[in-house]
């Protein structure tokens, strides 16, 4: 396992509903390898549903969030 030392939160520049599949074409789109670039997405299925933690990228695994700063840490998208 790889040394975590902090974790990076972020916000995409979609709706609270786009899921992981939406996420992944938007980073797809970009270049970025799949899955994508977040370790975690925490998003709503519908209006009003409850917030649901969607795993993206294995923790394992460096992500492809923050430029520069991917290394030791993990990305979680809202």
């Amino acid at each position: 396992m790889r040394a975590i030392t902090g974790i990076i939160l972020h916000h995409t520049v979609t709706d609270e509903h786009a899921g992981p599949a939406v996420i992944e074409e938007l980073h797809a789109a970009r270049g970025i390898s799949r899955p994508g670039g977040y370790h975690w997405l925490i998003h709503r299925h519908f209006e009003g549903g409850p917030w649901t933690v969607s795993p993206m990228r294995h923790e394992s695994k460096m992500g492809a969030h923050d430029k520069g700063q991917n290394k030791g840490t993990i990305g979680v998208s809202i």
